[in-house]
């Protein structure tokens, strides 16, 4: 059975994926040439502006052969090839480890506080 794929969407490609039983869409891949400022203004935005949702929660999230793997504050989701989906929400510690071993982040001791903040934030 299929989990993803790509259809026609205006001129370029929309992503799809099924989430909990439903084609979702992801990403919109647009065939127009991009030039540096346009990159520039993005980054500046997600990293900087204060609305950036980036700047407001922990979002981390990685692929592999074996499970996709997505962190949002301390709520961690497996989906495997398969379709199979796991969720859990972490403690400070949990949050500590999976953010060592699963996305190689190494945790700087001046992380600590704001993990036992998400931790305590989404028991």
């Amino acid at each position: 059975m299929r989990r993803s794929g790509f259809i026609p969407f205006g001129q370029g490609l929309l992503l799809q994926a099924t989430l909990e039983g439903r084609w979702q869409p992801l990403y919109d891949i647009s065939p127009e040439p991009q030039i540096p400022i346009d990159y520039e203004l993005a980054n500046w935005f997600t990293s900087k502006h204060p609305a950036s949702h980036f700047r407001q929660i922990l979002m981390v999230a990685k692929t592999t052969p074996a499970a996709r793997f997505n962190l949002l504050d301390n709520r961690l989701t497996i989906r495997a090839p398969d379709g199979k989906l796991e969720r859990g929400t972490l403690d400070a510690g949990a949050l500590e480890a999976v953010l060592g071993e699963v996305f190689a982040l190494a945790v700087e001791p001046d992380w600590r506080p704001l993990i036992a903040r998400l931790a305590a934030a989404h028991p």
